[in-house]
């Protein structure tokens, strides 16, 4: 806190420790806690797995409930429809997930941003590429040694992805001006889930919808698949420069 001159994040991830949780309330009480998505998901595979592997139909509509669902109110009324269908009404650990839901589940977080990431897994990646340098036997002498080679290690590729990145450029998908742009601020691996982003773009048609009021503009983003019917509704208030977003689903 000394460091960031008492500025609290605004955002903060990490896994399922309720000791954490705790202490985060008292001592950022203004910050936006989410649970890594990654250990709740791992967690599920580990006390539903015998359900998991057995009935592929119930993964796909699993991952699909938290994954896919937009608002509150889907991932919610999906989630009711997923254990009464399959008679999992009575599952201990779903019902734990669905008491902790507020803390993991992405549709509750679409508002705060987490760019490219639901999980602590760059940390934990961290975590493991340094246990493979050191073990608790050794000493701090050889720890110090250890730790200036996993450094060197590290600056070596993180050079090696600038090289490429100043001798190469990556393909573009469009013709837009501010693709070109992003390939030049972006490294390789980002640009490349930047362009993911764009190349979806194009799978819907957005029309100017009537406004709700005369201060605001409204849009509507009709999906070009069949297979997901849902329409995005984005109100542009002008005057505050604010957009209020809602999905709805055609039946």
């Amino acid at each position: 806190m000394i460091a960031m001159n008492n500025e609290h994040p605004l955002h903060l991830m990490t896994d399922q420790d309720k000791a954490m949780e705790t202490t985060i309330k008292d001592v950022f009480p203004n910050t936006v806690h989410r649970c890594c998505k990654w250990h709740v998901q791992r967690k599920a595979r580990e006390m539903l797995g015998r359900i998991l592997s057995m009935d592929e139909i119930f993964e796909q509509v699993f991952y699909g409930v938290i994954n896919d669902s937009e608002t509150v109110d889907e991932f919610e009324e999906n989630w009711q429809h997923m254990l009464h269908c399959f008679d999992l009404v009575d599952n201990r650990h779903l019902s734990n997930m669905w008491c902790t839901r507020e803390t993991w589940a992405p549709a509750y977080f679409r508002k705060n941003f987490f760019p490219f990431t639901s999980t602590t897994g760059r940390s934990e990646g961290l975590n493991s590429y340094f246990k493979t340098f050191v073990n608790p036997q050794d000493s701090v002498w050889r720890f110090v040694q250890q730790y200036e080679v996993l450094q060197e290690t590290m600056l070596d590729r993180e050079d090696n992805q600038a090289f490429i990145g100043h001798a190469t450029t990556a393909p573009l998908y469009s013709r837009y001006n501010f693709e070109r742009q992003a390939v030049h601020f972006y490294t390789q691996s980002v640009f490349l889930k930047f362009q993911k982003e764009v190349m979806a773009s194009t799978g819907s048609i957005m029309n100017m919808a009537p406004a709700l009021d005369n201060a605001s503009v409204r849009f509507e983003l009709h999906s070009n698949y069949f297979e997901n019917p849902r329409i995005f509704s984005v109100n542009v208030v002008l005057a505050r420069r604010s957009l209020n977003a809602a999905a709805t689903v055609l039946r």
